[in-house]
């Protein structure tokens, strides 16, 4: 296993398992229980991200970018099915229900 990230708390490490999930990429958290130690634990305890094959990295740092964009600098879209716009924080059209199509 390879240590990839380490998040600001569980939840975050948790969206990005799932996130790198859906794109095939195997990966745990560890470190997740220990925030019930805060306090008595050093700080610097926050949740990792490990990958399971050393040879997702450069994948997954692709993921990870987008992961942690922030949803203003996404652009709004036009659906290719139906031309409805879009806002950016938008996924899945609201006209039609089709995704979005990244490039």
């Amino acid at each position: 296993m390879f240590r990839f990230y380490q998040a600001r708390d569980l939840i975050e490490a948790s969206m990005l398992r799932d996130y790198l999930a859906d794109h095939r990429i195997r990966s745990e958290v560890f470190r997740a229980g220990l925030s019930s130690g805060a306090g008595e634990l050093p700080a610097n305890i926050y949740p990792e991200i490990w990958l399971y094959d050393e040879r997702d990295i450069d994948l997954a740092r692709g993921y990870l970018l987008d992961f942690l964009r922030p949803v203003g600098e996404m652009a709004a879209w036009i659906c290719s099915n139906c031309g409805e716009r879009l806002d950016a924080g938008f996924d899945l059209c609201w006209r039609c229900g089709a995704g979005r199509e990244l490039a």
